[in-house]
């Protein structure tokens, strides 16, 4: 797959049950052992891993302190679709097209020397961050980060489905932010040919389904539902 900018390139779970969530991953997904950064995540009050397939990813985090608001809403409520991270070209060209929107981030550092920022749930249908990388090749915690990965069943991320009240104004949204494109259907974004699809599914809102290019086309068509989101191998 030829890749440019912008690219989805990760997905993250929240989850009260880090070592089971993995051991899902693990068993459904065929991904090995992955990355941890324990102190640094947990002095965002979480504890994680970050697994993956060629180029994209999938991290679990489980809140650190059970105790905390987002543990016992994840307690009362279950495990769920966290967060999607996109890889821009220029982040400070993004805030811009953000600015115009008088969209704000609730989240804007530099991380381990790279621009990140994070945007609430209202404005783009769940937690969403965009990274600019450097070099654009790399992610986040490379080169141990590479160690993480297997494509035995799963060769990469391929689209990911949001629920949300408005589609299509969701969908215009996020490639007016990101430089992606909206597909012909009006409710769909692509990002490097990587697919952001929106739906209105009032039962549930946020990433609800994950969808995987399967290695093994045999195996198209499964349906796991892992931390409260479906990935379907396709």
């Amino acid at each position: 797959m030829t890749t440019s900018l912008p690219e989805l390139r990760q997905i993250v779970l929240l989850s009260n049950d880090l070592e089971g969530t993995l051991g899902q991953l693990r068993t459904h997904l065929g991904v090995p052992s992955g990355f941890r950064d324990v102190e640094g995540m947990r002095k965002v009050g979480f504890n994680h891993e970050v697994v993956g397939f060629d180029r994209t990813y999938v991290e679990v985090c489980e809140p650190h302190d059970p105790e905390s608001p987002l543990a016992r809403k994840t307690a009362a409520k279950g495990d769920s679709g966290f967060m999607v991270v996109v890889q821009v070209a220029d982040g400070d060209q993004l805030r811009e097209r953000a600015g115009e929107l008088e969209l704000k981030p609730i989240v804007d550092k530099l991380h381990h020397g790279n621009p990140l920022s994070q945007w609430h749930p209202r404005d783009f249908g769940t937690l969403a961050e965009f990274d600019e990388i450097r070099p654009a090749t790399s992610w986040h915690f490379a080169p141990d980060v590479y160690d993480a990965r297997s494509t035995s069943v799963v060769r990469d991320l391929s689209a990911v489905r949001i629920s949300v009240s408005e589609p299509a104004d969701f969908a215009q949204r996020w490639a007016t932010v990101t430089g992606g494109t909206v597909n012909d259907d009006g409710t769909s974004v692509v990002l490097s040919g990587r697919t952001v699809h929106f739906v209105d599914q009032p039962e549930m809102r946020g990433l609800t389904t994950v969808e995987l290019e399967a290695a093994d086309r045999d195996r198209a068509g499964e349906v796991h539902r892992i931390s409260g989101v479906d990935f379907v191998l396709v």
